[in-house]
């Protein structure tokens, strides 16, 4: 994805506006890291209701039984 690139200047917003892109149109990886982005430093203050929300979306749309397991679990884990 974009942050692995070496060979180009890395550019968050773009990359966030590209994530939620894919995000909308049913990625489920892509929708685990604006989640990631949320909850950490990365974003320009930390917004866990955003976080929460790319958290669920993932869930949703995980074709993986185990991951999604995973994910469910991480989401109860983050509301309390």
């Amino acid at each position: 994805m974009l942050e692995e690139c070496l060979e180009v200047d890395r550019n968050q917003d773009r990359a966030i506006e590209l994530y939620k892109k894919s995000s909308r149109l049913g990625h489920a990886t892509s929708s685990l890291k604006l989640a990631k982005v949320y909850s950490k430093k990365y974003s320009n203050g930390r917004d866990q209701a955003k976080a929460l929300h790319y958290l669920k979306i993932a869930i949703e749309k995980s074709e993986n039984k185990t991951i999604r397991h995973t994910l469910e679990n991480v989401s109860e884990i983050t509301k309390l």
